[in-house]
């Protein structure tokens, strides 16, 4: 599923499940992002030098100063959903751009905040988009090889 169907999803009012409770009610289906615990620790980690900080709260996103990627004739500013994968392009980067410092600015960012932001056509979020996270790929790629009814867009961003 994509990012777009899932942020319309939890959007959405709670939907009948076709489960019945204790008590002979119809249970509903309440859609909600939750944040790996990884990435919590990856964004406070990379906070922890602001005087107001208590804690990251939502779901992290990471950007790195400088890092775009070109998809066909546009270039694209990469939101990642993992601190790793955002490491990851920014090696492929400097190695194809020798003068680029070894480590990242890397900027967080709520993913929930961007996208209500993106909706509103925020003209700094306009060449931005989503990239899954490679370990969501690889997934998708395997489980296709036994179920070709798992998608994703590998190497491509979801814009909103």
């Amino acid at each position: 599923m994509g990012l777009d169907k899932a942020y319309k999803m939890v959007l959405s009012n709670a939907a009948p499940s076709g489960i019945k409770g204790s008590h002979g009610q119809e249970l509903k289906m309440i859609f909600r992002f939750y944040p790996n615990q990884k990435q919590i620790k990856n964004a406070n980690s990379l906070m922890k030098n602001f005087k107001i900080f208590s804690g990251f709260k939502g779901i992290p996103v990471f950007i790195a100063e400088g890092l775009t990627i070109r998809k066909g004739k546009e270039d694209i500013v990469p939101i990642f959903l993992t601190k790793e994968d955002l490491e990851s392009a920014w090696s492929v980067m400097c190695q194809h751009n020798p003068d680029q410092p070894l480590k990242p600015e890397i900027e967080v960012g709520n993913l929930l905040q961007m996208v209500k932001e993106m909706e509103k056509n925020a003209p700094e979020f306009s060449q931005c988009g989503f990239f899954p996270p490679e370990t969501s790929v690889e997934f998708v790629k395997k489980e296709n090889k036994t179920n070709p009814s798992a998608r994703i867009f590998s190497n491509s961003s979801q814009k909103i």
